[in-house]
C-alpha cells in the first residue's frame, strides 16, 4: 500500500519489471493508459464496409483470424 503513494506510474513499472518480469506487459497497458491514454491501448473496432470501400481487384482484403474469430456472418450481410 505504501507503494501506490509514493511511487509515480513509471516508477511502479520498473518494480513491476525487477520483481515480476512475467506481468511487464500488463505494467506497460496501465503505465500508458494512466500517462497517454486509453485510446493508445484500445483495438480499434473493425469496419469491414470501410475496409471493402478501400480494396480493389488488385488489393483485395486479408483476415488474418485468431481462434474464436469468424468474419463469416458480416461477409454474408455485407454481400447482402
Amino acid at each position: 500500500m505504501p507503494f501506490n503513494e509514493k511511487l509515480d506510474a513509471f516508477m511502479k513499472l520498473l518494480l513491476v519489471k525487477s520483481m515480476r518480469p512475467e506481468k511487464l506487459l500488463g505494467g506497460i497497458r496501465v503505465y500508458i493508459d494512466a500517462t497517454i491514454g486509453k485510446i493508445f491501448t484500445q483495438s480499434p473496432v473493425f469496419d469491414l464496409a470501410a475496409a471493402f470501400n478501400d480494396s480493389t481487384s488488385t488489393t483485395p482484403i486479408i483476415f488474418v483470424l485468431s481462434s474464436g474469430a469468424d468474419p463469416m456472418v458480416y461477409l454474408l450481410d455485407l454481400a447482402k
